[in-house]
């Protein structure tokens, strides 16, 4: 008989720890430098999770190519590593959570990008070395996380049989040698993982290949209740973002990254404002090509037309003040904002590279070529002159498949089911 390990493994920065105002501070320290102005904690805290490529980039708007950028992190991670635990702290909660699940029979342990030089004295520091059975940073293995090197280290460490790689996209981003590696590491996860997941079939096609046929889809699901479509919630949520109600509302929600195409959505909404001078653009969202978004908008003159709310919790309440969803991706795996956009009763206007598994068959997605942005400004046009009815019933939703408690129950039989294979 096999004997399973239960073992729940963490990432650390920004889920255990609260590692931000001291990553904020180092940041600062290079500002300082330079006779800069300190940044606030809370305009560096959402570029933490980045590291130091994306406090360098937030603080002095230095860029990885930048000759600049390896002395730089250098100095960084010096400053870093001498007050890395002057402000850092569990965030509330964990201590509890990880003493429910000793009290459980539960081991655990931390997988992260962090440098092990600087993540084990961290969790010394804040006492976690004594009940963490396994350790594994950003230099322990020759990847880093999102490649799954680490967490097999970590399960192999740990004797766990069964191992799953789950795929959500359906193409790789940056350069050449970037798109080179991440098929590396595709294969990589072939070897190595015992059980597939996706989250779609065009998914399942792009990281897992000939072996896509032996890929359990799962979708990802949404709390339908808390999308569907109020009158009076959309008139709170508008009247907080002082938006009147005869205005028409072009909304977007995902990070700031080539990906999203948001300078397309930027050249599209400029020409419906032309037509609809009645029309805003809601961006929700923040990352690392902010600043490019930004200048995009002055050169287009809709600074006063376009509102950046930055990363937001309430995406429910804001999916009710908008009108229409546009989402120009270059490619996705199977969007999860389209999923609750629909289940908002929200059109969508959406590129034809997404899969077509995101429609749900409500009539309200329309696919469209990046080719030609004249059919996006008709389409999106002929959306504000019909304004069609919002009522997306709960049983409509249920019958498609992405209702989250149904998902949830798929997901526990299915791991259920290999857990008791592997006994």
């Amino acid at each position: 008989m096999t004997t399973i390990r239960k073992l729940v493994l963490f990432d650390f920065d920004g889920t255990l720890a609260d590692t931000a105002p001291d990553l904020a501070a180092a940041a600062n320290k290079q500002r300082a430098r330079r006779g800069l102005d300190p940044l606030p904690e809370s305009e560096l805290r959402p570029w933490s999770s980045y590291g130091a490529r994306g406090l360098l980039k937030a603080a002095l708007g230095v860029e990885t190519t930048d000759p600049e950028f390896p002395a730089l992190r250098e100095q960084f991670l010096e400053d870093y590593e001498a007050g890395m635990t002057d402000n850092t702290t569990l965030f509330p909660g964990i201590r509890e959570l990880l003493d429910t699940l000793k009290a459980n029979g539960l081991e655990w342990g931390i997988v992260t990008n962090k440098l092990e030089y600087l993540a084990i004295p961290q969790a010394v520091h804040l006492g976690l070395h004594n009940d963490c059975v396994v350790t594994v940073g950003g230099d322990t293995t020759d990847h880093i996380k999102p490649h799954p090197a680490p967490l097999l280290h970590a399960a192999k460490k740990a004797n766990v049989p069964i191992r799953i790689a789950h795929s959500h996209n359906t193409e790789s981003e940056g350069n050449h040698l970037a798109k080179i590696y991440k098929w590396y590491m595709g294969n990589y996860v072939r070897r190595s993982a015992t059980h597939l997941y996706a989250c779609s079939l065009e998914a399942a096609k792009w990281l897992f290949g000939n072996r896509s046929n032996q890929v359990h889809i799962l979708r990802n699901g949404i709390e339908t209740d808390k999308f569907q479509y109020s009158p009076d919630n959309r008139s709170t949520i508008r009247e907080e973002l002082e938006i009147h109600d005869d205005t028409f509302v072009i909304g977007h929600v995902g990070r700031f990254s080539k990906q999203k195409n948001h300078l397309f959505l930027l050249d599209i909404f400029a020409k419906v404002y032309k037509e609809l001078p009645n029309s805003i653009l809601i961006l929700v969202g923040d990352g690392i090509r902010r600043g490019e978004i930004i200048q995009r908008i002055r050169e287009l003159n809709i600074q006063k037309q376009v509102k950046i709310l930055g990363v937001r919790q309430d995406i429910p309440a804001l999916l009710q003040a908008f009108d229409t969803f546009v989402f120009p991706s270059f490619h996705e795996g199977l969007p999860v904002t389209l999923v609750e956009a629909q289940g908002a009763g929200l059109p969508c206007v959406i590129s034809d590279r997404i899969t077509t598994e995101v429609d749900m068959n409500l009539g309200l997605v329309q696919s469209l070529a990046l080719t030609d942005k004249s059919t996006w400004t008709d389409c999106i046009v002929n959306i504000a002159r019909k304004r069609q009815a919002r009522n997306i019933s709960r049983e409509a939703l249920l019958e498609q498949g992405y209702d989250i408690k149904q998902i949830a129950k798929q997901t526990e039989s299915s791991y259920l089911m290999l857990g008791e294979q592997a006994i």
